[in-house]
């Protein structure tokens, strides 16, 4: 969705989206852990983390409602999520969608010139 988001330069729109994004990291997170806040409905998140999980959040760049904010954030996002859920997805014996995952990138890269 970021190349709509940039060719409209709908500001809004990607701040909510940022959103979700950070929502569907902690979510991964809480799976490592063995937690599933979708049967859960975590709310209380911080307890549930490892030191090493909390620096993973701290890595991710404060959102500004600017263009250039929304796009570094959703890389940096890419960059945290993605290995995260192969290795985490691997470990369970599930099939991760790595022709999503190269089409993904590879739509960024044409579109945006932005390098995962």
């Amino acid at each position: 969705m970021l190349p709509i988001v940039v060719e409209r330069e709908d500001v809004p729109i990607g701040i909510e989206g940022q959103l979700a994004l950070h929502s569907m990291l902690i979510s991964l997170l809480l799976l490592e852990n063995g937690i599933n806040r979708t049967f859960t409905g975590k709310r209380h998140v911080a307890a549930h983390l490892n030191d090493e999980q909390r620096t993973i959040l701290a890595q991710v760049p404060s959102l500004s409602p600017t263009m250039a904010s929304i796009i570094e954030g959703r890389v940096a996002y890419g960059r945290l999520f993605l290995p995260r859920a192969r290795r985490l997805m691997e470990s369970r014996g599930q099939a991760y969608p790595e022709a999503f995952e190269a089409a993904t990138i590879q739509h960024l890269r044409e579109t945006l010139g932005l390098s995962l």
